[in-house]
């Protein structure tokens, strides 16, 4: 019997797909899993279990609809270095959290569900997740198809509000500086019955109006006309803001693009020190800038270097902008391809020189594109792929890259992402996509070392109720809202935050006495509770009378209380090259597993799906102060053959786990 020992010490490329199996002619084989489950990749090469979170707060007034994807939605507010802000987005609904930049802690300071008009604020559970945001110093800006733009405001340092985004007017003549296009067929014209005046009928030669055409504003050879009643389809009455030069009929009139009639921004962004809008429900593929630092007017003028510039996508093929992206150029992705508005290194953006150049034929999902190590990562329409967009300057191009290309089994239509560098305590750069099933999948990446795998985020009831539901970063920090089931049929959303110092998810330190935490806060009747006391696992709790009862192992120290979740690695299966070739397809035994670990408390190894404690104690430990974090080599001795063998490693506890590698000894 021959034996070989094959070091497996490099997990960088993370989980792959199944189709993987039998690629062991690739460099990726060795450098991947077939399973990587709620783990971290490090530059290093090893795999340490995620951090759980802890628990920030509980949206009471959101009833939970599973037919949903996105029902509550967490986005960064970004003020100052010092006064950092998540807004999280439900029907109808606000509420503000601010970051206490000189302790970390982050509280609710606010919740709106009225702007300052006294309307109720127009999101609701079916646009959350498609609508797209803007933010500059203290204003965010919020679009959605379905409704006007409307304006975030922070106020003071505790407070904000909602106001609805108008147009700048003139004093004079009420003039209103927003774009507008001649929606009417061509050869349809307008007949005025008067040069001024109110009450004034507007007749069109075909078929044009409706009922909410009344309070929108059309022009008539550039003067503008406020309609005040509906007549028919061919006529309207309206008020004349501006002596009308004549009374003929002409096809030299437009009408107010963005309206409840023509629909209403779905993508923005701010770029070039303008406020761009796109894609409305009747100008799916036009673009509209503000003029440089004026964000409240769109007025083409003259077409002068600062003034409005508006544009329509012509590309032989019908386009619905999604998304507006400001990277070194502005990136326009859209249903069917994506496409960029060049920008100059000597001259600013003007109405002359803008430009809009297709590049790749791929298209955008709904998930909003983020910068990300150096390019914009976004999800392929269909919600199966992701991608880097990225200029290319050998090709003086942007191209299009799929980064999930081997771990497509892992991107399950994403409802969000977002992204970071230096994750909870660690320099690389991290893209989160939360899928609508509830898990999250994580890329990670250090392109300068050509470094990048995925792994899978997991929490404990994503198969029934639960699961991660949407997330955000605030500079070096991780928040996400996770559906729990609470404890007696009771689902709940909860903003909480990933931290290395937590264990358990949704989880929170409480002071106890004789082994009784009173966790009625949170948590409700019948949950099914993990507790941890520093390092040592307790072991698993139902609630009841408000209490968590651990008396009968006797402690009286601080626990943390939550949910448990588990770290589950499975290598590929295990070959190696040999004077006859591969082992592939031959029966093999994996006869001893020497992992190396590091600062771990729990961890268990086996084969075939299934895995045994190892004993990190020794007999010779000082036990009165708990368990102590082993590092170091362990063996695993195994038996039985197989034609493909894997290593499966797990916890039998939710506690610190770091696999920096292993050697795993084949017979043949």
């Amino acid at each position: 019997m021959a034996r070989i020992r094959v070091p497996l010490n490099n997990f960088e490329r993370g989980e792959v797909s199944p189709s993987m199996t039998s690629r062991t002619d690739l460099n990726v084989y060795v450098q991947s899993a077939e399973k990587v489950r709620n783990f971290f990749l490090m530059a290093e090469g090893g795999l340490r279990r995620r951090p759980g979170t802890e628990f920030i707060h509980k949206f009471s007034t959101v009833t939970v609809d599973t037919s949903k994807r996105l029902q509550v939605r967490i986005e960064p507010f970004l003020f100052s270095d010092d006064e950092r802000y998540i807004v999280a987005f439900s029907a109808g609904r606000c509420d503000f959290f601010r970051i206490v930049a000189s302790t970390g802690a982050i509280s609710h300071i606010q919740a709106l569900t009225q702007d300052t008009d006294s309307a109720t604020l127009p999101w609701t559970v079916d646009t959350v997740e498609a609508t797209t945001f803007a933010q500059s110093a203290d204003n965010m800006f919020v679009c959605h198809s379905t409704h006007q733009p409307m304006r975030i405001v922070r106020t003071s340092l505790t407070a904000f509000e909602v106001r609805k985004y108008v147009f700048d007017t003139t004093t004079a003549d009420d003039e209103t500086f927003q774009p507008y296009f001649s929606f009417q067929a061509s050869g349809v014209t307008l007949t005025p019955q008067a040069t001024s005046g109110t009450g004034k009928t507007m007749t069109t030669s075909s078929d044009y109006w409706v009922s909410g055409h009344v309070g929108k504003i059309i022009r008539y050879a550039g003067n503008e006309i406020l309609i005040t009643g509906f007549t028919s389809a061919t006529v309207v009455t309206g008020t004349i803001r501006k002596t009308l030069s004549a009374t003929t009929a002409s096809t030299n009139w437009d009408e107010q693009v963005f309206s409840s009639v023509r629909g209403f921004p779905s993508a923005v962004t701010f770029h070039e020190d303008r406020l761009w809008f796109a894609g409305t429900t009747s100008r799916p593929d036009g673009i509209f800038s503000s003029k440089v630092s004026e964000y409240f007017n769109f007025d083409v003028g003259t077409a002068l270097a600062n003034e409005s510039i508006q544009f329509s996508i012509s590309a032989g093929e019908f386009n619905t902008i999604r998304h507006l992206t400001s990277s070194r150029d502005l990136q326009v992705f859209t249903s069917t391809s994506e496409f960029f508005v060049p920008s100059f290194a000597t001259t600013a953006l003007t109405p002359t020189n803008a430009q809009i150049r297709r590049q790749t034929p791929f298209g955008c999902a709904l998930v909003r594109p983020t910068p990300f190590d150096g390019a914009t990562v976004y999800v392929q329409r269909g919600g199966k792929t992701v991608r880097e967009f990225v200029f290319s300057d050998s090709e003086s191009a942007y191209v299009s890259t799929p980064i999930s290309l081997l771990s497509s089994h892992l991107v399950i239509d994403p409802t969000q992402m977002s992204a970071m560098r230096g994750a909870l305590s660690r320099p690389e750069s991290y893209a989160f996509f939360v899928n609508s099933d509830g898990t999250i999948a994580v890329f990670h990446s250090i392109r300068n070392e050509e470094k990048a795998g995925w792994t899978l985020w997991t929490t404990s009831d994503t198969s029934t109720t639960g699961g991660f539901h949407s997330i955000c970063t605030v500079d070096e920090r991780l928040f996400c809202v996770a559906k729990r089931d609470l404890g007696g049929g009771t689902v709940r959303f909860m903003l909480e935050e990933f931290l290395d110092t937590a264990t358990l998810d949704c989880s929170d330190d409480f002071s106890g006495s004789s082994g009784v935490f009173t966790t009625n806060s949170i948590f409700e009747n019948n949950a099914k509770l993990d507790v941890v006391t520093g390092n040592d696992y307790l072991g698993n709790f139902t609630q009841g009378s408000n209490q968590v009862n651990v008396s009968a192992v006797n402690t009286t120290d601080s626990a943390e209380i939550g949910f448990g979740f588990t770290g589950i690695l499975t290598t590929l299966p295990i070959d190696a090259q040999v004077d006859g070739g591969p082992l592939t397809a031959e029966p093999r035994q994996i006869t001893r597993v020497n992992v190396d670990l590091l600062e771990t408390l729990s961890v268990s190894v086996g084969s075939g799906g299934t895995s045994v404690p190892l004993i990190l104690q020794s007999v010779t430990d000082n036990f009165s102060t708990g368990l102590a974090k082993f590092s170091g080599k362990k063996e695993f001795r195994m038996l039985g053959y197989s034609s493909d063998p894997r290593v499966f490693i797990t916890q039998t506890a939710p506690v610190s786990l770091q696999i920096n590698g292993m050697i795993v000894e084949v017979a043949f």
